[in-house]
């Protein structure tokens, strides 16, 4: 089972804080103990009367007393911490939870901006506008990085555009050649090697072209994996 980091941030956050609750609750069960045994009072062995629920009087040594009074304390002291206890944990765990989303906020925004970014997308950003803190530092680079992509895309498709433009001057001149030579049966071998020899001027700068732009594409690239 996968469980999201916003859950486990908020889980080490409520065992940190029902560690901390159960140790203030040791702390005062301590305290009462050290208050009861330091309150000035009767010898222990010395003998008092009781008054029973029942309306009925016995004797009893003052240190059974005080150790009753103890125990009443104590138990008082875990009734109401324990409840208190809870209702801390709760409201810790539910706080924790509220706080971790909160700050994997910036994470989320940038999971989403990257599952939705395409070709048709890459102006998108996630402009992160809050505490100048790590996260904001991630949400930044990852802008940054959106955006060389998008100028690299962008000039993959001025390459392509100007390819298609610049190929297709001598890439017309040749069929045109060609059509002329084919209407023609009549045509002398002079006539033939004239448009042969145009021909073969529009491949040579067809070729040209072609090694001028596989050199640009090939620096764009180094440029391009610098930047990246």
């Amino acid at each position: 089972m996968r469980v999201s980091l916003r859950w486990r941030l908020a889980l080490a956050y409520g065992a940190l804080l029902t560690v901390a609750a159960a140790i203030l609750l040791a702390v005062a069960v301590l305290v009462a103990d050290q208050t009861v045994a330091a309150t000035p009072g009767l010898p222990p062995d010395a003998e008092v009367e009781v008054v029973t629920a029942d309306g009925s009087t016995v004797t009893v040594s003052a240190g059974a007393v005080q150790e009753a009074l103890r125990d009443q304390a104590r138990d008082a002291i875990l009734r109401t911490g324990g409840l208190a206890f809870g209702f801390v944990v709760l409201a810790g765990a539910a706080a924790s939870y509220l706080v971790a989303g909160r700050v994997l906020r910036p994470v989320s925004d940038l999971t989403e901006t990257a599952r939705r970014l395409s070709t048709a997308t890459l102006r998108e950003r996630i402009a992160y506008r809050g505490p100048r803190d790590e996260l904001a530092e991630l949400a930044d680079a990852f802008d940054e990085m959106v955006g060389r992509l998008d100028a690299a895309f962008a000039g993959q498709q001025r390459f392509a555009a100007n390819a298609s433009h610049e190929l297709r001057t001598p890439l017309t001149l040749i069929r045109a050649e060609v059509d002329v030579a084919l209407s023609d049966p009549n045509a002398t071998v002079e006539e033939l090697r004239t448009s042969a020899e145009i021909v073969r001027e529009a491949t040579i700068r067809a070729d040209a072209l072609i090694e001028s732009l596989l050199l640009l594409a090939r620096s764009e690239a180094e440029a391009e994996k610098g930047v990246l």
